[in-house]
């Protein structure tokens, strides 16, 4: 019997060689690929890409469950120096990349992130949220003090880049997600963890300006100045009430919640925080910010209705009645030595025109007062003289 040697053709190439010669070759093309041995080569590689996908996946879920119970099974020590070692291999992965790579990378786990965040349900990505502070918690630690300032330090320097590099409405965009945000974290909370928090800010707060040296502290100030005066630069009329309205009722309910001893110790802490303000001021400083608190109250009081300014002075009077009750003989007459003080020195800055003006005002306030007491003796004489007393009859004794 004679061998016969039968060829291996490789259909791809062919069918790829029928595509370079001419286009009258349409319907051996056609042909071809409706050719049963090529569907099933087809499917075949289908099938295999399919398969070898699904392997892929069990490898990787394989891979993350063994990497799960090895990290469980894993001492503190152990686990530190894999996270250790992972940080290293990524920091000399990342050291090798373009920035075409890098921003790609940075695409590609944002992606990730996405994706798996909007396949939890509400009750996962609060246990996400929760592990990833204690693991903050955890880790936040074991770092020096000189480690939380490097880290603090890093992170402001990438919050500064990324700010930088929005745009005015991505940055209000952000701003209105946060504010979202945090009004959705407030919400949520009960009294005790929002009285907890903010004693926890206070303290944080705190613990920062301590820190800080007096350059700071002004420069600090001016920043939040600048940044207060371009926020109501922004807002309109309506806004501006509104947040005014918000700031007395928190103002007011943060009063009310104040026993006698917290609100004495406010008042306090606020006279000694003026005092220190002022004492730091030049003359002329001073001379412009009671210019402007001038200005600023006639303007309330233009638009008070008299009702309002009735009873603005009626709250006036009381306010300064039950201070002078409650001071003692020796503050009374400090107080009446200041005031006498604070009266000289602005007379002594009146001109010859508003010192006669304010003469005049106080003679018709004299006047008005006199008057009234004049009328007030008349309508008690009247009522006096037209009244009909009906005298006692005498007892009759018999």
């Amino acid at each position: 019997m004679t061998q016969v040697r039968i060829p291996e053709f490789n259909m791809e190439n062919e069918e790829f060689q029928l595509l370079q010669t001419s286009s009258t070759v349409s319907t051996q093309m056609e042909r071809i690929a409706t050719n049963p041995r090529t569907k099933r080569r087809l499917q075949v590689t289908e099938n295999y890409t399919n398969v070898e996908n699904t392997n892929m996946d069990r490898r990787r879920q394989n891979a993350r469950e063994r990497m799960a119970v090895k990290q469980a099974q894993a001492t503190a020590e152990e686990a530190e120096r894999q996270r250790m070692l992972a940080r290293e291999r990524s920091a000399a992965r990342r050291a090798v990349f373009t920035a075409e790579q890098i921003e790609r990378e940075h695409t590609l786990a944002r992606e990730r992130s996405a994706a798996r965040r909007a396949a939890l349900t509400s009750e996962q990505v609060e246990h996400e949220r929760t592990v990833a502070r204690d693991r903050s918690a955890a880790r936040r630690t074991a770092l020096t003090l000189e480690e939380i300032e490097t880290q603090r330090e890093q992170t402001r320097e990438k919050v500064a880049a990324w700010r930088a590099a929005l745009t005015p409405e991505q940055i209000e965009h952000e701003r209105i997600v946060a504010r979202d945000r945090s009004a959705a974290r407030r919400a949520a909370l009960t009294s005790e963890e929002i009285e907890k928090q903010r004693k926890q800010t206070r303290e944080k707060v705190a613990v920062w300006r301590a820190t800080l040296t007096p350059e700071q502290v002004e420069h600090e100030r001016t920043v939040a100045r600048d940044r207060s005066v371009a926020r109501r630069a922004t807002l309109t009329l309506e806004e501006i009430e509104k947040h005014q309205e918000q700031t007395r009722e928190q103002v007011a309910a943060w009063r009310a919640a104040l026993t006698p001893k917290q609100v004495e110790h406010e008042r306090t802490v606020a006279r000694d925080r003026s005092a220190a303000r002022r004492a730091a001021l030049t003359s002329e400083e001073i001379e412009k910010q009671r210019e402007q608190t001038r200005d600023e109250v006639a303007a309330w009081r233009a638009t008070l209705t008299p009702k309002e300014i009735q009873l603005q002075r009626t709250l006036a009077a009381e306010r300064t009645m039950s201070k002078r009750a409650t001071a003692s003989p020796k503050i009374a007459e400090e107080q009446r030595v200041v005031a006498r003080k604070k009266r000289a020195a602005r007379r002594a800055a009146y001109t010859s025109d508003e010192l006669e003006h304010h003469r005049a005002s106080a003679r018709q306030r004299m006047r008005l007062r006199k008057s009234g007491k004049h009328q007030q003796e008349t309508m008690k004489t009247k009522l006096q003289e037209s009244s009909d007393f009906e005298w006692p009859k005498p007892i009759d004794i018999e």
